[in-house]
């Protein structure tokens, strides 16, 4: 879902999605919307809460595995896939 294609022109997406309950219900959704783009998925909060850690680990693993999104799970990770981006393109 991730790739090259698209983010050179600056149509790149990233799709902040909480992570837990509802979460690949939700992704899929707004990526449908999406699906002409480039699309990063941010796992917001991902970790925080000790007692979901399973239920994060989970949505992680589908949205990766089943769906093949390409997703991160923190904002550092997120800056430095878009840098890296930018570092691609320059």
């Amino acid at each position: 879902m991730g790739g090259g294609a698209g983010w050179d022109q600056g149509r790149g997406v990233v799709l902040v999605a909480d992570a837990g309950l509802g979460t690949v219900n939700a992704v899929r959704l707004a990526s449908a919307v999406v699906a002409d783009h480039p699309l990063v998925v941010a796992l917001n909060h991902f970790g925080d809460d000790p007692a979901q850690t399973r239920l994060h680990q989970r949505n992680l693993e589908h949205l990766t595995v089943v769906d093949r999104f390409e997703v991160v799970t923190s904002p550092a990770a997120l800056a430095a896939r878009l840098l890296a981006e930018l570092a691609r393109r320059a």
